[in-house]
C-alpha cells in the first residue's frame, strides 16, 4: 500500500480555497481581508463574532511532519506577533469586533506539538490581551 501524497497547495490558491469554505459556513458575516495593499496584519478574514482566520499551507508538499510542524509553529508564531505589533491597523479592520479567537486553517497538521504549541501561544496572548487591552 502506498502513501497518499497531499495535494501540494500554492499559498494564494489556499487562501482562496480557505476563505471560500468560510464563506460557505459563515455567510455574509465574514470579512475577507485581503493583502495585496498594506498586508493583513495577521488574519485572511474574520467573522463578526470575533473568530479571526489565518490560511496557511506550507510549500513544497510533500513534507515530513516535523519540517511541517516547523513551519506551521513559525507562522503562528509570526501572524500572532503581526496582530500584537500592528494593533492599530488590525482595529482599523475590525471596526467595533472584538477577536475571541484566532484560527490557523491548514490542510493537514500531524504534529501534537503544534497543539502544544498553540496551547502556549494562547496563554501569552490572553497575558497580553490582560495586560494591555483592558479598555475593550
Amino acid at each position: 500500500m502506498s502513501a497518499v501524497t497531499p495535494y501540494a497547495w500554492d499559498s494564494y490558491e489556499w487562501e482562496l480555497y480557505g476563505v471560500k469554505l468560510l464563506r460557505q459556513r459563515y455567510g455574509v458575516t465574514l470579512t475577507p481581508v485581503p493583502d495585496k495593499s498594506g498586508g493583513d496584519g495577521g488574519l485572511d478574514a474574520f467573522t463578526s463574532d470575533g473568530i479571526a482566520w489565518q490560511c496557511y499551507a506550507p510549500e513544497n508538499e510533500p513534507l515530513a511532519p516535523k519540517k511541517r510542524y516547523e513551519l506551521q509553529r513559525n507562522k503562528v508564531t509570526t501572524d500572532l506577533k503581526k496582530l500584537v505589533d500592528n494593533a492599530k491597523r488590525v482595529q482599523g479592520l475590525l471596526g467595533a469586533v472584538v477577536l475571541t479567537e484566532w484560527v490557523l486553517l491548514t490542510p493537514k497538521h500531524e504534529s501534537s506539538d503544534l497543539v502544544a504549541h498553540c496551547s502556549t501561544k494562547t496563554k501569552e496572548m490572553r497575558e497580553h490581551n490582560r495586560v494591555c487591552c483592558t479598555d475593550r
